[in-house]
């Protein structure tokens, strides 16, 4: 190769370098991966001591509403309620508020029964029902009752359970309790009348 012909190429590289410059520049620039290590949040549950736990129990049989002990220890209801369970309090009888008439809809919409929304949140059926009553829900029609409960509602009756009782316990109506009797061939009492009670003068 004599030197025009090396000169020559020499410029063409040279030309060449010199087209790769702008591409270069516009090349975004990716700054170094941070070597700072990620720092992991565990959630830490929250726990009550026995002198914690000792001290809402003795609040809730002065008469602190549930409700209120729920925001000073900052525990969900279902957890205040099975502290008090566990510590074998006398629970008062209550009717659902706020958080938990949220949370009885959206269980009862779920799929749960009346009853089974209820001991989640520890009240009864009844009391769920008057609460989504209350709150503009639908209620379903109550389920149809198994051969088994059909029995067990015949017997817990002609034990002594009132018709009341029985309707609170098995999640239904009046009517389906008395027609259940009645298909059963129970005598139905008068309301208010304990089993065995002999007729009034």
């Amino acid at each position: 190769m004599d030197l025009t012909e090396a000169y020559s190429h020499l410029r063409w590289e040279v030309k060449r370098l010199l087209d790769l410059v702008p591409e270069l520049t516009e090349q975004p620039v990716s700054p170094p991966p941070s070597t700072r290590p990620v720092r992991r949040i565990h959630k830490l549950d929250m726990r009550l001591d026995s002198e914690q736990i000792a001290r809402l129990v003795a609040e809730y049989e002065a008469g602190t509403p549930s409700t209120q002990l729920e925001k000073d220890f900052n525990l969900s209801n279902a957890s205040v309620m099975k502290l008090l369970r566990e510590a074998g309090a006398k629970l008062r009888r209550r009717g659902l508020h706020g958080d938990d008439v949220d949370e009885a809809i959206r269980l009862y919409e779920g799929g749960l029964t009346l009853k089974q929304v209820g001991a989640k949140l520890y009240v009864d059926g009844e009391t769920v029902r008057l609460a989504l009553r209350q709150a503009g829900i639908q209620l379903r029609r109550p389920h149809k009752l198994t051969d088994d409960q059909i029995i067990e509602i015949t017997q817990l009756y002609e034990q002594g359970s009132s018709m009341n009782t029985l309707r609170k316990h098995f999640g239904v109506g009046d009517r389906t309790v008395a027609r259940v009797l009645r298909e059963s061939g129970c005598h139905i009492r008068p309301r208010g009348r304990p089993s065995g009670a002999g007729p009034t003068a």
